[in-house]
């Protein structure tokens, strides 16, 4: 089971960081999308797919109208959608259980799914707010994972 899902519009180059930086660390991704004209007809929800038109009609409640890039269409967007990404925007990623949602591709590209070790108790609050940068070698368990670039507190 993958520890990280991601749903997108295809292709969408604000993603790649996301999946590189989760190859790099280890995190298992899976990325489910399709062009953006066609994310109209799919479910907007963990379980994101294409729905049939037969469908659609089960899901009238659903039914939100798109901003931005998809302006003015009907999107089928399901609460719990809402709920992990209030914006109701893609990319939006999602944790394992589908209930934890992380939005803004930045966000998803530095997003601790595995949490810290257990020796790293230590609030993110209580860290210094200057970072430093690290190679992988010298990398401390609590540092952040699923970065590009590993940034570490002393």
């Amino acid at each position: 089971m993958a520890e990280l899902r991601i749903f997108s519009y295809l292709p969408n180059p604000r993603i790649w960081k996301a999946t590189i930086a989760a190859r790099l660390n280890g995190v298992a991704v899976e990325v489910r999308g399709a062009r953006p004209r066609e994310l109209a007809d799919w479910l907007w929800d963990f379980e994101a797919r294409p729905l049939s038109p037969g469908e659609r009609e089960g899901f009238a409640a659903a039914v939100r109208v798109g901003k931005v890039g998809f302006k003015g269409g009907e999107l089928i967007k399901t609460d719990a959608f809402l709920a992990a990404h209030p914006f109701g925007t893609v990319p939006a990623a999602f944790s394992p259980d589908g209930v934890t949602g992380i939005f803004e591709s930045n966000s998803i590209m530095r997003a601790r799914w595995r949490g810290l070790a257990p020796s790293a108790s230590r609030s993110m609050a209580a860290m210094p707010t200057r970072p430093r940068a690290s190679t992988a070698s010298s990398m401390p368990a609590w540092c952040l994972r699923a970065t590009t670039s590993i940034t570490c507190w002393p």
